[in-house]
């Protein structure tokens, strides 16, 4: 079975950085006219809530961008000039390079590239499921994973962002079949486990919680991660992880749990499961904190950050959200 997590098109991904530029400009009674017409826009279409949240996630600190960009009325100049001389693709790359925003890369990337995966979910969603060989697994946000059982090992491929794998016995299989899940900086060889993988562009972080898990990575040896270990890869080397900030199972029982982590970083892995964009004031970004989170409830979350942080919460829209002082 193939699930499909569709993208937006390019056309919905262009009017939402019309929205966005827009909005940049306005004051007064317009800002606010458009406020609501975006609420209105990203609620007509699934796509249209998508598109949003990625030009505003993924364009960084939305301050420090408009400090950056063109006025707006030339960026929508731009933005509309292209779209009638150029292909699609090369009108988004153009408007990108000329608001000389960092990183379009990974916003094409990051807008390009739906998953087309056997399981994925999306940004916000947790999936639990038991694969044939009675291995369970559970996808967190924004994940994708495909399965590849062949008569000689059992293959899964993390294509991008995190898991937790609890091994099956493969009972029915005639032979033992090692299980081995892929992901961009490695391959983990479940030895009787329960273990996570999370995976970013620069390195990968794998938690084992219960057995060993066998490393092995490009140019290395394979290296046994023991129960209660936690390490960071990329192609050639592997950091031991001390202490982590964040609890790396948490999540699975829809929990996110923090030790003494700085408010800039929690709200990063807050912005992990919802849709819009998180910023956080760097007069605030320092504080820290600790304590137990219900990702499913995050407007309590919120209401509780302003409980015990001398912090007030700014709601732009409801696909933006801005922490500062109070």
């Amino acid at each position: 079975m193939s699930e499909i997590t569709s993208d937006p098109d390019e056309s919905v991904v262009r009017r939402a950085i019309d929205w966005h530029l827009r909005l940049g400009g306005a004051r007064g009674a317009e800002h606010a006219r458009l406020v609501e017409a975006i609420d209105s826009w990203c609620a007509e279409c699934p796509s249209h809530a998508r598109a949003w949240a990625r030009v505003t996630r993924l364009t960084g600190e939305f301050d420090d961008m408009r400090r950056r960009l063109p006025e707006p009325a030339a960026s929508l100049q731009i933005l509309n000039r292209t779209g009638r001389e150029l292909d699609r693709r090369r009108t988004l790359k153009l408007l990108l390079a000329g608001c000389a925003v960092g990183g379009s890369g990974l916003w094409l990337a990051q807008t390009h590239h739906p998953w087309r995966a056997d399981y994925a979910t999306r940004v916000g969603e947790r999936r639990q499921l038991t694969l044939a060989d009675g291995t369970r697994v559970t996808l967190n946000t924004d994940s994708a994973l495909d399965v590849a059982f062949t008569p000689a090992e059992r293959r899964l491929v993390l294509q991008g962002g995190e898991v937790m794998i609890e091994s099956g016995t493969d009972a029915a299989s005639p032979r033992h079949r090692p299980l081995r899940l892929a992901c961009r900086h490695g391959l983990c060889e479940a030895l009787g486990t329960r273990f996570s993988v999370r995976d970013a562009a620069d390195i990968s972080q794998l938690s084992v919680s219960e057995g060993r898990v066998a490393l092995t990575q490009t140019s290395s040896a394979s290296r046994i991660i023991e129960s209660g270990e936690t390490v960071r890869f990329d192609g050639t080397r592997t950091l031991p992880v001390r202490q982590t900030a964040v609890d790396p199972e948490a999540w699975s029982e829809g929990m996110l749990v923090v030790n003494d982590i700085r408010l800039a970083a929690f709200l990063d892995e807050l912005a992990r499961y919802r849709r819009g964009f998180v910023n956080c004031d760097a007069r605030v970004a320092g504080l820290r904190l600790s304590g137990v989170f219900q990702l499913d409830s995050q407007p309590a979350l919120l209401r509780h950050l302003e409980r015990t942080l001398p912090v007030r919460i700014v709601s732009r829209t409801r696909w933006w959200i801005s922490v500062e002082p109070v």
